[in-house]
């Protein structure tokens, strides 16, 4: 049986018109008849099986909780993608199968025998299962935080909504019934502290939630001061909710464009760095018009900041739904020109991955809302969340170092309690 991947369709589950498909999840006026894949100008055509190969696939994985929402239709597409990823990883990083190596969507022979093991043993996907939900506490803290900011924003930002943009006024919040959330926490603890070398460190905390299940991710939510040349000042995202949709970010490079969230309509309302102190003050300005660029994407490993305002999140560590430090230095690409070799976008593909499959919509008529709250926020309004988080964090933090000796020097250096 040949490797199975992204493109693969059973021939008898052949659309009548391949554009058609594949259009609501592609963006713009994107006229490509094929799958964008994972790797630098990576491209898959629709390729035709005999039999019912991918049929067969969806099947076990959707037996095994990782297509909730994923219809078995016989075409590996982007959900189906997602969910052999999520499935290589839960069996490395629950199952203790080291031998799958780099989570990377393909279904060959050691893919294929852990996926039998799976079905033998009945081995279900506990991140898809809302049975024992964790999110209580979090779900609880967005709601007061809506009550906080109904107050908040007249007087901090009082033309925040004088404008069309997707980011929603407190009455408009997604808190309960909705299946995805992702809460960024911004830490002002290091707002204003850089590397020698410029770089603005990646230590801020993503929540995920998803279908009920809590896991931790690490990145930042403020821009990097050198990767913007604005004269009007770099961008940070405004604190509250934002409505964010599945799209690709660097969508008009044909290397590098991959699957990320981006703004889901009209853009978000950002802060411009109007007195050029290099960070969130009360000298910045509310940016006139909406940002429609303030992605939410990948961060390396996350040993530097690669935004210029955008949401970046690490490949390096995680903690999963168990708040276990899940290392994937080993199989997460330092840079874009890593990938394909034997290394994938580590933690990031996980997240990623992992919200695909527990949305309902995964085209870009689908959203799911982001949170931006800031640390003193979550310690005044949460101390109990905040406590396990942090504590949580500073655990991370050690795995980073542990593999990055000028990570450690810098950590040493600006934030020795993170080693004690």
């Amino acid at each position: 049986m040949p490797t199975l991947r992204l493109g693969h369709f059973d021939k008898s589950r052949k659309p009548d018109d391949w554009l058609s498909y594949l259009r609501p999840y592609h963006e713009g006026k994107c006229k490509r008849k094929s799958f964008r894949g994972d790797c630098n100008g990576q491209w898959r055509p629709p390729t035709a099986l005999d039999g019912t190969p991918v049929t067969d696939l969806q099947q076990s994985l959707k037996s095994l909780g990782y297509l909730p929402y994923g219809s078995v239709d016989g075409i590996f597409g982007y959900r189906t993608h997602a969910a052999v990823i999520l499935f290589q990883e839960y069996m490395r990083s629950v199952a203790g199968l080291a031998e799958l190596g780099t989570p990377d969507g393909l279904v060959g022979p050691k893919t294929r025998g852990a996926l039998q093991e799976a079905m033998n043993s009945n081995l279900s996907c506990r991140w898809t299962d809302s049975s024992e939900r964790g999110d209580g506490a979090w779900l609880q803290l967005l709601n007061s935080l809506r009550e906080k900011y109904r107050q908040d924003y007249p007087v901090l930002l009082p033309d925040l909504f004088d404008r069309d943009s997707d980011t929603l006024p407190p009455e408009s919040w997604q808190i309960d019934q909705v299946p995805v959330h992702i809460i960024g926490i911004r830490r002002k603890a290091w707002a204003a502290s850089l590397a020698p070398d410029g770089k603005r460190m990646n230590n801020d905390v993503f929540v995920v939630i998803a279908n009920g299940n809590v896991m931790h991710f690490f990145g930042s939510t403020d821009p990097n001061p050198r990767m913007s040349d604005r004269a009007d000042g770099i961008p940070f995202l405004c604190k509250g909710q934002h409505l964010y949709r599945f799209g690709f970010h660097k969508r008009s490079n044909k290397v590098k464009c991959y699957r990320a969230l981006r703004p889901a309509s009209h853009g978000v309302r950002v802060v411009r760095d109007s007195d050029n102190d290099k960070k969130l003050s009360a000298g910045d300005l509310l940016d006139e018009k909406a940002n429609d660029t303030i992605n939410i994407h990948w961060s390396g490993r996350g040993t530097s900041n690669w935004s210029a305002g955008c949401q970046v999140i690490g490949g390096a560590v995680y903690l999963d739904h168990t708040d276990r430090t899940i290392d994937c230095w080993n199989h997460a690409a330092p840079s874009y020109n890593r990938l394909g070799k034997g290394k994938g976008r580590g933690a990031y593909d996980l997240m990623f991955s992992w919200i695909t499959v527990c949305s309902p919509d995964i085209t870009t008529a689908g959203t799911l809302p982001y949170t931006l709250i800031e640390e003193d926020e979550l310690n005044k309004l949460a101390p109990r969340l905040h406590q396990s988080t942090f504590s949580a964090f500073r655990e991370a933090v050690k795995t980073v170092v542990f593999h990055d000796p000028e990570i450690k020097k810098i950590v040493k250096k600006r934030a020795p309690e993170l080693l004690a």
